[in-house]
């Protein structure tokens, strides 16, 4: 998150990720080619600065059979 503090004086204080098995809504179901019936596992990605502004929000769905979640800090 250099880019942001860098670029646009914006510094990063939290990085929150929620992690949740759910049943898909439609959209998700078209795009992953599932049934309404298939658990996925919903990941919702939040990046706030110093004032609590969300900088970033990215929401992704896994079908568990095929892939995994994995966070690797450093």
């Amino acid at each position: 998150y250099h880019y942001y503090e860098n670029k646009y004086g914006v510094p990063i204080v939290k990085n929150v990720n929620q992690i949740r098995a759910e049943l898909p809504h439609d959209r998700c179901q078209h795009h992953l080619n599932i049934s309404a019936e298939t658990p996925v596992l919903s990941v919702c990605h939040i990046v706030s600065s110093l004032t609590e502004q969300v900088i970033e929000y990215r929401q992704t769905f896994f079908e568990t059979d095929t892939v995994y979640y994995e966070t690797i800090l450093k």
